[in-house]
Parts: structure tokens; C-alpha cells; sequence
């Protein structure tokens, strides 16, 4: 009697056991998580950008050179700092189209493998990171209309980057893309871009039909 007494409630300690770790562990991930996002500093510059508010007029495929403009984006919010606060700025004329297609190839190249992890790139002295969220972390966004936004939002700037960008893209459903860009003299690595960012704090000044 006390012998199947003691294997019962052996038994039911090692059953418990998995589903008690699994408890914890997500949360001590959760905390790790959240102390190394509080270890890097906070990006100079914030943008959202809606790509369902525009598409390319002509799609342009294996291009990786053109500029790609979009017809009309409704719903981009900027939240851009002083060149005092961050910095000398440098101008990037020259490699926007080359930036633009360089960050939409990762977000696509992520979205087709279901793939949230961060992957970074970069072109000359320009770097940048892209992860995503949401269901398996993808999305229907053409690569030109991604490329045209990132496009377009250095354009809007004259081309210059100043600082650490940090670029949340929407696109209707669960996922959203975080795109990350150092200006020259700046690494990503040393930024968090991401959803503990408060990107509403730059609501009352974006800028509208950029």
C-alpha cells in the first residue's frame, strides 16, 4: 500500500515537472529579453509606414538599381531629432535604391521562411537590421513596394541620414516589420528598434501623404 502510494505520487511529480519548467522558462526568456533591449539605447529618428497606402506605379522585378517611387502613402508618422542631437548627417544619394532593395530583400527573404529572427545588412558605410513579428511572421507585400517605401522615406530627408533610424512597417493583419538603419559613423547593433519602442509618441508632428 505504501509502496504504490510512493510510485503514484512519483509519478505525478515527474509529469508535473516538464509542464513546471515550461512555465518558467519562457518568463526567465521573457526577462533576458527584456534587460538586453534595456541595455541598448533608443534610435534617434522613428517612422511607422503603412504599405497598404501605396504600391509602385509599375512594378519593377530584378532591378536592383531603380528607384522605385510610390503613388501616395497616408498614414506615415515621423518623429525626426535635431542634426545637434545625433550628429553630423551624411548624404546617401547615391545608395538609396541600393538601401531600399537591400532591407526589402531580408524582409521578403524572412517573410517566405517564416523566419522572426533579425538579419542585418548593409552597403558601404550604411547598415541596417530587419526582423519581424506577428503569425509566422510574414507578409504579402510586394519586395518593390517595401523597396519603394524605404525609398522614399530617405528621399524625404533630402537623401541625408542622420543618426540611428528606426522604421516600423505595417501591412495589414498580425505582421509588422522592424527596420533598423545607422547612418555612417553609427552601428545597429548598439540600437533597439522594436515593440517596446513607443512609436505614438510621434503622432502630433508626422508628416501626412509624405
Amino acid at each position: 500500500m505504501h509502496a504504490t502510494t510512493f510510485i503514484s505520487a512519483w509519478a505525478f511529480a515527474s509529469a508535473a515537472l516538464p509542464t513546471a519548467l515550461g512555465l518558467s522558462l519562457p518568463s526567465s526568456l521573457h526577462l533576458a529579453s527584456r534587460q538586453a533591449q534595456s541595455a541598448k539605447r533608443s534610435p534617434h529618428n522613428f517612422a511607422t509606414i503603412d504599405l497598404t497606402d501605396g504600391v509602385p506605379n509599375e512594378p519593377v522585378f530584378g532591378n536592383a538599381t531603380a528607384d522605385l517611387p510610390l503613388d501616395k502613402r497616408l498614414n506615415v508618422k515621423y518623429c525626426i531629432e535635431s542634426e545637434a542631437a545625433v550628429g553630423t548627417c551624411s548624404s546617401v544619394a547615391s545608395l538609396v535604391a541600393g538601401i531600399g532593395f537591400g532591407i526589402a530583400g531580408l524582409v521578403k527573404s524572412g517573410s517566405n521562411n517564416h523566419d522572426c529572427t533579425a538579419h542585418e545588412g548593409g552597403i558601404d558605410s550604411v547598415t541596417w537590421r530587419v526582423y519581424a513579428t506577428g503569425r509566422n511572421c510574414d507578409t504579402t507585400a510586394q519586395l518593390e513596394t517595401i523597396a519603394g517605401a524605404v525609398q522614399n522615406y530617405i528621399r524625404d530627408s533630402d537623401s541625408n541620414l542622420c543618426g540611428v533610424h528606426c522604421i516600423k512597417l505595417t501591412h495589414g493583419g498580425t505582421w509588422t516589420g522592424y527596420v533598423t538603419i545607422a547612418a555612417p559613423g553609427h552601428q545597429v547593433d548598439g540600437y533597439y528598434c522594436g515593440e517596446a519602442e513607443s512609436f505614438g509618441k510621434c503622432g502630433s508632428g508626422g508628416k501626412n501623404d509624405a
